[in-house]
């Protein structure tokens, strides 16, 4: 977040947050980019009043469940 307050590299956090945002919450890198960093009134009520929801520890992370061997 101090990163914020230099002011060039302020614009590249402001774009990186906005992705990792968009991603927590199910939508594409291109939706941050263009809604949230862009046109940030839009996008985020969309995040708020739309159908996405948040994904705990965001989508690329989430774990995929492995099978479990019956017997």
């Amino acid at each position: 977040m101090l990163l914020l307050f230099v002011p060039v590299v302020n614009i590249v956090i402001i774009f990186m947050l906005s992705v990792w945002l968009a991603k927590a919450f199910g939508r594409s890198g291109a939706f941050g980019v263009f809604m949230l960093a862009l046109l940030s009134p839009i996008g985020y009520l969309m995040l708020g009043f739309g159908s996405s929801t948040y994904q705990l520890g965001g989508a690329s992370e989430a774990p995929t469940p492995t099978p479990v061997p019956t017997i």
